[in-house]
C-alpha cells in the first residue's frame, strides 16, 4: 500500500472511529467533529452504514447535513429509502429548525428522486399525497 493510500485510510479510520464514538455515547460535539472531517474527504460506499445508523437517530440535529453528504456525494442507495422517509414525515423529531421552505424535506425528496427505485419513487407517491406546495417544489428540478 503507497504512503497516499495508507494516509487516506489512517484518515477514514479516524473518522469512523469518532462516528462509533458518537453512536456510543449519543454525543452531538463528537459527531460534529467527525462531520468536520468528512467534509473534507471524498466519501464512498463505506460510510453508508455509518450514514444508516446516524440517520434515524433523535439524539443528534445532524439529519441535513447527512442528507447533503449522500446527494452530494451520489450514495442514491435504496437502503436510504425508508429513513429519508421517515425524516421527511416527521417534523417534529427530524426537522425542528426547518423553516416554511422546509429545505430538509425537499433534500429528502431530492436524494429519493435520485435514488430512483420502485420504493422511493412510491415514497415520492406518498409525499405528493400530503399535497405540501414545498414537495411539489423539489419535484419541479425533475419535470
Amino acid at each position: 500500500m503507497n504512503i497516499k493510500k495508507l494516509f487516506s485510510f489512517s484518515k477514514k479510520a479516524k473518522i469512523f472511529n469518532l462516528f462509533d464514538k458518537a453512536i456510543e455515547t449519543k454525543s452531538s460535539e463528537i459527531l460534529l467533529k467527525a462531520l468536520h472531517f468528512v467534509f473534507k474527504e471524498q466519501i464512498d460506499l463505506d460510510y453508508v452504514n455509518y450514514f444508516m445508523r446516524l440517520l434515524p437517530e433523535a439524539w443528534h440535529e445532524e439529519h441535513e447535513e447527512i442528507i447533503n453528504l449522500i446527494w452530494l456525494h451520489n450514495l442514491n442507495d435504496d437502503v436510504f429509502s425508508d429513513v429519508l422517509y421517515l425524516i421527511a414525515v416527521n417534523p417534529e423529531t427530524y426537522r425542528k429548525y426547518d423553516d416554511e421552505n422546509e429545505s430538509i424535506l425537499r433534500k429528502c425528496i431530492h436524494v429519493l428522486r435520485e435514488i430512483n427505485s420502485e420504493k422511493s419513487n412510491l415514497y415520492i407517491e406518498k409525499l405528493k399525497s400530503l399535497n405540501n406546495p414545498n414537495v411539489y417544489f423539489a419535484l419541479e428540478n425533475y419535470n
